[in-house]
């Protein structure tokens, strides 16, 4: 209706441009006394006040009546009702200005003319007395017809249904073409600018497609040519342990001083570097005649090994955290994944970002109590610290200070787990006393900073909670503990709502599925079950974790304590370690002798733990350590470290972990969909497919064991803390 004025000048112009001078007067004159007013509601609005301030009553029923049989007889039926209210409201206003402009004798003679039509309408029975009210706008019966609110309302409803018929009646072909003109000249600047992003979306596609081919050829690559490298590794080092160990007859190998043993040893740690890089220069050379080749040849790989480089991630960037000076014994990525707070054995905790993923300076924060657990909460605002000192120290990331401590019950110093709720401010503590022989679980309202439910653990050491989690909406919280039970408790009153027996060892880490129809548990044995939540009873999965080790997570802590050096005294406090001195890789072939040498003072367990985490850098780049080379270090670690078995199998690993402050489940992290998870495996971490426990991808290593792993799902990403201080993010994505 907008573009009627327009049509009315073009035909105009059309009629001049044919000389129809009469047609044009005649077009003006019936423009001027256009009743319809150009179809504008607010112009026909006008028109009947006008008759209604001019008294003009037969004016005001004429038009009212073109109106009707114009536009409103030609309505669906649901309508009718409608055109009448609108009737009535416009006559009782002719009635209310009358009476305000003291016109009483238009108001007699309104119901002179109509009163013996009115006379049986209910509407109208009260209306008759409206002459002979002294004050009808204070009479209850008419106050409301009189205020300036009706009149408004009456005023918006008329417009809105005028301008709604109007809308909706059948147009003209002279005014749908036009219409139709400017919609199709809509949908064509419509189309242009979705062809345009169209095209940048194909572009960034195929720019996508084409670096994740890349990547996908690097990491086979990779693959391929680090077997290769091992293989040959192990095949050079064997022969040259064959030779200097053989038959003396055969091969005399006279005595030489000390420099001239020195001389000799970085001789052979050359010839195996260079017969190391010789071979896969070979291999390199090789590798695209390798599919003529027979099977029984000895330089293709093994059905294992190409089955390796199927792996479920990408590796898209690294990055080493080197700022700690002792060992790492706790390390959490924030909820939304773009800081991480890490502490040490001196209980000193820093918040950083890596790679550019915040712009947050870096914070440190200096303790006196020993950190046994950290939280973030939801929207990264705030970092939770559990002590051993019955407090919950609060770290606002806005001023950058403790802003809160929340004392906890006397009777349990020791904060061990913390979990903040996804959705609500709630903050879940898992608490025990100072020897684990009791505990508790309480729930604190971060509004209030105060406590709110608490669950007394009463069945003894063995009643000891090991690991927390939440479901999606942090309604339900899961729980294991030392017993093997797994408990699930409602977050309002923490009242327990189901527990059922997960395994006879202790639960070291526990979590809702993805569509939290089941619970994933791992024990201290390394068995990883899955649990049906409707049917505890029943149990879906298990399987053993490949490459778990019971005694990994002790084995590091005891290096993580030789090499912080820290002393803490009786009441808790922690006194500063003398300057850690951290080793990395050098490039050269580690020797078993000086490994054995250096740690033939430790336990069998220590020792068993290096014998698995033999690292070689032949190329200067980190690798995992040669099966044979492995095989060889451990055979040589357990022939002389025999008589030192029997005193090192008695060292319990609970004790090394209450003297760490190390939690028994940090070395296992979920990823979001629960379909992977990370663990801890000597020097470095490796991703384990949950479906059946089996490794699927190694990650990079460190210089010493580690001590705590964690996967982000928020950014993709997993972070192994270690021993020896550092802490590496691996940045992963799905293939």
């Amino acid at each position: 209706m907008n573009s009627i004025q327009h049509i009315d000048e073009l035909i105009k112009e059309y009629l001049l441009f044919r000389g129809f001078t009469i047609s044009y007067k005649a077009f003006e004159t019936d423009c001027r006394a256009d009743k319809d007013k150009g179809f504008q509601a607010e112009k026909i609005i006008e028109e009947l006040f006008a008759s209604i301030a001019s008294m003009d009553l037969t004016g005001l029923l004429d038009y009212w009546k073109y109106l009707d049989i114009r536009y409103f007889s030609r309505l669906d039926h649901r309508f009718a009702g409608s055109v009448k209210k609108f009737e009535l409201c416009l006559l009782r206003y002719y009635l209310v200005y009358a009476i305000q402009h003291r016109k009483k004798e238009k108001v007699v003679e309104f119901f002179e003319i109509h009163g013996a039509e009115l006379q049986g309408n209910p509407e109208w029975v009260r209306w008759f007395a409206l002459p002979f009210s002294k004050k009808p706008e204070a009479d209850p019966e008419f106050d409301v017809f009189f205020s300036k609110t009706w009149l408004d309302t009456f005023t918006v409803s008329l417009h809105n249904f005028l301008s709604t018929v109007f809308q909706n009646m059948p147009l003209p072909s002279l005014l749908c073409f036009n219409i139709d003109r400017l919609h199709r000249k809509a949908l064509q600047s419509e189309v242009e600018t979705l062809q345009g992003v169209i095209e940048t979306l194909r572009k960034e596609v195929q720019s996508n497609d084409t670096e994740i081919s890349h990547l996908r050829d690097q990491v086979a690559l990779k693959k391929v040519s680090g077997a290769r490298r091992r293989r040959a590794a192990s095949m050079v080092e064997s022969h040259l342990a064959v030779n200097n160990n053989g038959d003396p007859k055969s091969d005399p190998v006279p005595k030489r001083s000390g420099s001239q043993s020195s001389q000799i040893s970085q001789t052979n740690r050359l010839a195996i570097t260079n017969a190391r890089r010789l071979r896969a220069a070979s291999d390199a050379a090789s590798h695209a005649k390798s599919e003529t080749r027979s099977e029984g040849s000895v330089e293709s790989l093994s059905d294992e090994e190409l089955a390796r480089t199927d792996e479920p991630f990408i590796i898209v960037s690294q990055e080493l955290f080197l700022e700690h000076q002792s060992g790492i014994t706790h390390a959490k990525f924030s909820c939304e994944g773009s800081l991480i707070s890490s502490c040490d054995a001196e209980n000193i905790v820093r918040i950083w970002s890596y790679n550019g993923s915040s712009t947050m300076p870096p914070a440190k924060i200096a303790n006196t109590n020993n950190i046994l657990s950290l939280a973030w909460e939801t929207r990264d605002r705030y970092l939770f610290l559990g002590t051993d000192a019955s407090l919950v120290r609060c770290f606002s990331l806005e001023s950058r200070s403790i802003v809160h401590e929340i004392k906890t019950d006397a009777q349990f110093p020791r904060v061990r787990y913390l979990t903040y709720s996804p959705v609500e401010p709630i903050l879940i503590c898992a608490v025990t006393s100072s020897d684990d022989s009791s505990g508790a679980m309480l729930s604190i309202n971060m509004k209030t900073m105060t406590t709110g439910h608490t669950v007394i653990l009463t069945g003894g050491p063995g009643e000891m909670i090991n690991a927390v989690g939440f479901n999606h909406n942090g309604q339900l919280v899961v729980t294991g503990d030392v017993s093997g039970m797994i408990k699930i408790y409602e977050i309002r009153s923490l009242s327990r709502i189901m527990e059922w027996s997960a395994s006879s060892q202790p639960i070291l880490s526990c979590t809702f599925s993805f569509d939290e129809t089941s619970i994933y548990s791992v024990d201290s044995q390394g068995q990883l079950s899955q649990d049906s939540v409707h049917k505890p009873d029943r149990r879906i999965d298990t399987y053993p974790l490949q490459g778990f080790k019971s005694s990994t997570l002790s084995s590091a802590m005891m290096m993580a304590t030789s090499s912080s050096n820290s002393t803490r005294s009786a009441g808790g406090s922690s006194v500063r370690s003398k300057p850690f001195i951290r080793t990395t890789s050098s490039g050269a072939p580690v020797n078993s002798a000086s490994v054995l040498r250096k740690h033939s003072e430790g336990s069998v367990s220590v020792l068993a733990n290096i014998a698995t985490i033999v690292t070689e850098a032949g190329t200067g780049q980190d690798e995992s350590a040669s099966v044979g080379g492995t095989a060889a270090a451990g055979s040589l670690l357990t022939q002389q470290s025999t008589q030192q078995g029997a005193k090192a199998s008695s060292v319990k690993d609970t004790s090394t972990l209450t003297a760490m402050n190390v939690g028994p489940g940090q070395l296992l992290g979920w990823s979001g969909d629960t379909d992977h998870l990370v663990m801890g495996c000597g020097n470095a971490g490796v991703i384990v497919q949950a479906s059946d426990g089996q490794q699927v991808q190694p990650l990079l290593g460190h210089s010493h064991p580690l001590t705590c792993v964690d996967w982000s799902a928020v950014v993709g990403a997993c972070l192994t803390g270690s021993a020896d201080g550092t802490v590496r993010i691996s940045k992963l994505m799905r293939v």
